[in-house]
This record gives C-alpha cells, structure tokens and sequence, in this order.
C-alpha cells in the first residue's frame, strides 16, 4: 500500500472512530462509554465495508447512517438503515455483519437502542486522491493455495456465521414500509417473502494471524449487493486458524446453502 493509500485508510479510520464517538445507547442499561468502547476495536472493519463499496461502485457515497439494537446478551439483535440510499447495498449489509461480530456488555434490564451510527462511505473530501497505477509495478505472486485439511477447516469456520448471515440477508433485504393504509380501511399484513439465494463461493486469504483479507464473494446474482456484503462482514473478524508463517489463499470456498 503506497503513502496516499495509507493516509486515505488513517483518515477514514479516524471519521469511523468519531462515528464510534457518537454512538450513544439510549436508556441506563449500559455505562456511559461503553457502546463506544465496544465498537473501536471494529473499526478497521467499518474501513473494509466502505473501502470495498467504493470498489464495487463508487456512486454509492455520502453517510450511511444505522441505529441497532444491544440484546440483554450483549450481542446486536437487530440493525435498521436509516439512509435510504444505502439500504440493499454492499456497505450495508457488512456493516450489519459486522456490527454483530461486536460484544457489547450486557445491559442491565431491557434491551439498549443505539439511534444513530453515521459511517463515511464516499471518499471524505480532504482525502488524497487515488494514485495512478503504475503500469510497470512487479505485482507479488499470490499467496500459496492452502492444503486439503487446513481448506476443510476454513470451511467449517465459514459455516459457524451462517446463521449470522441469514439473519443479516433478511433483515437488510426487507423491503421499505408502504404507505399507511387509508382509514376505515384494512390491509392484509402480506407476509414476508423468503429471498432466493443461490450458492454463495468466497475466494479469501488468511495471514498468519487467523484473520481473513481479500475476501471476494463469487456469486452471479451477488457479487455487489446486501448479500455479498453480509458474507464478507461476517468473515471479516471470525478466527481462522493460522499458519502461523504464510498467507495462504482459499479459492472457492462454498457456503452452506443461504
């Protein structure tokens, strides 16, 4: 990564952890700080979402902005997008991932809302611009392809956030309220219709810390929307085993089925 890529990611890490900043619960249940005690370590995850957004399509920009909620468990029960320009996105969707990977104390009494978590997703307007590539850079091979057993393991992994993931794709791929009904009349409440997910393939490295990068959600119908970015922000912090000397590489590594 070359200097102005460094400083981009600094300044965009530093707008997530004053996002973190302005993350308050509503109600006593949990101490003062503690949301955003919680969520500063999550930051370079909120990083990824949005960096890979950019890729993926730069029109989607501005702030997206989430409230959720803090079960008594102290994990996320639910996440609601208040930016409507952002909802069914890539970025969305790995932010909720994400968001679920936090543990939070456990609040005491009822579950503890957090209104308002504002994340930069375009390019903030003090932030150097993109280098030009260098048509001459030697490029480093690829990681080394992981054997059988350690691929077998890293599957195994990946099915553990299924359910994480489910209930990331439901919830970001509901469709926005209609409008009321009129009075004296009722509508029937439709019911919520299952999204078709075909099989899901993700293509990531793991370094020697157990931590996955690069991960590249290889999917015909999904390689841009809510759901890949469900994928990628629920593997982003789960713990692989690692090789403890290389980066290996995991080529089309299939999910159990969405």
């Amino acid at each position: 990564m070359g200097f102005n890529g460094l400083m981009r990611r600094t300044l965009i890490a530093l707008m997530l952890l004053a996002a973190a900043g302005q993350a308050r619960a509503e109600g006593a249940g949990l101490a003062e700080g503690a949301v955003q005690a919680a969520l500063r370590p999550y930051a370079p995850g909120f990083t990824t979402c949005a960096e890979r957004q950019r890729a993926l399509d730069p029109r989607v920009g501005g702030k997206l902005d989430v409230a959720f909620t803090i079960g008594k468990d102290g994990r996320v029960s639910r996440v609601e997008v208040l930016t409507p320009a952002h909802r069914r996105t890539y970025v969305a969707g790995c932010v909720d991932a994400v968001l679920r990977a936090v543990r939070f104390p456990r609040p005491t009494g009822e579950p503890v809302v957090v209104p308002h978590l504002p994340i930069q997703v375009g390019r903030p307007e003090d932030a150097p611009p993109e280098p030009e590539p260098d048509e001459d850079e030697v490029k480093p091979p690829p990681p080394p392809e992981g054997a059988k057993p350690a691929r077998a393991e890293v599957a195994r992994k990946v099915a553990e956030v299924v359910a994480r993931i489910k209930t990331c794709i439901v919830e970001q791929g509901a469709p926005a309220a209609g409008p009321p009904p009129k009075k004296g009349k009722k509508r029937k409440r439709a019911k919520p219709r299952a999204e078709r997910i075909g099989p899901v393939v993700v293509t990531l490295t793991i370094n020697p810390l157990g931590r996955a990068e690069g991960i590249e959600v290889i999917a015909p119908a999904h390689p841009r929307d809510h759901v890949a970015g469900c994928v990628a922000g629920a593997l982003i912090f789960l713990e692989f085993p690692g090789s403890e000397a290389d980066t290996l590489r995991f080529s089309k590594v299939p999910l159990p089925k969405l």
